[in-house]
């Protein structure tokens, strides 16, 4: 099993409008796709309310990772069984370089609040993220056991504790991991803020079965999805923190 690349972090979002402000207006990021659905009440069990969804892509305008925001408006949101509050534990900061920012660092908000630390540079790519999680020794275990990214403690004086670093197109993306005493919360897939990482690999099934047997908790069905010349495999399992992660596979069609 070998892990490719980060492909995207996925965030939740409520405003479609202000998530392509914030990243291409305000940090000169790419903008990749922003396309819109209508779903009809009944049509997704998971909200069965009638709600719009729209996705909006962006990146740095070539390969590498991409931030992924998926934008529902629901008019109740109140009576969905379950809350879309955001979970205490997971991704916490987002690094991002931006060519359209001066000076030292700043620590920005996202439209629903995830930290954006923001860096100067000559240009504007997505450099990594930092992760609370429950217990660091643990999740130190983990990440090398499910994906086989390999966690080297940080340096000391750091303000996290470890971290590992996967390929980004032409760049190295940088997941950082700190310990925190926030609670944990069920994970449902539609809380508010970056839910989900996900990485390309070379076999979604072996991957998938080697995570379960170190223990994780499956997220959901494996799927296969149809993307013209090529079928998309995807495998879902959470991190501690009860970040969902994502393995992903493109397989070329044989009649192609």
């Amino acid at each position: 099993m070998t892990v490719h690349t980060i492909s995207h972090i996925a965030v939740n979002g409520s405003d479609a409008d202000a998530y392509g402000k914030f990243y291409v207006d305000d940090l000169g990021l790419n903008l990749v796709r922003r396309v819109q659905s209508d779903i009809a009440e009944g049509q997704d069990p998971s909200i069965p309310q009638a709600h719009t969804h729209e996705t909006i892509i962006f990146n740095n305008g070539e390969r590498g990772v991409a931030i992924e925001a998926i934008c529902r408006s629901i008019p109740n949101p109140n009576e969905l069984p379950y809350s879309m509050d955001p979970i205490k534990l997971g991704v916490d900061r987002i690094y991002i370089q931006s060519s359209q920012h001066d000076g030292p660092d700043v620590i920005l908000q996202d439209p629903d609040g995830t930290n954006v630390q923001v860096s100067a540079g000559d240009r504007s790519y997505i450099k990594g993220l930092r992760m609370l999680v429950p217990n660091y020794v643990a999740s130190r275990a983990f990440w090398p056991a499910t994906l086989g990214l390999e966690v080297v403690d940080a340096p000391a004086g750091s303000d996290y504790q470890g971290y590992t670093e996967v390929r980004s197109g032409s760049d190295i993306f940088r997941i950082e991991l700190q310990e925190s005493t926030a609670p944990h919360m069920p994970t449902y897939g539609f809380q508010l803020g970056a839910g989900r990482l996900a990485f390309t690999v070379d076999d979604v099934e072996g991957t998938l079965n080697q995570a379960l047997a170190a223990g994780a908790e499956q997220f959901g069905e494996l799927g296969r999805f149809s993307l013209g010349p090529v079928t998309m495999v995807a495998g879902f399992w959470l991190e501690p923190s009860g970040v969902i992660l994502q393995a992903l596979q493109f397989i070329k069609n044989a009649d192609q």
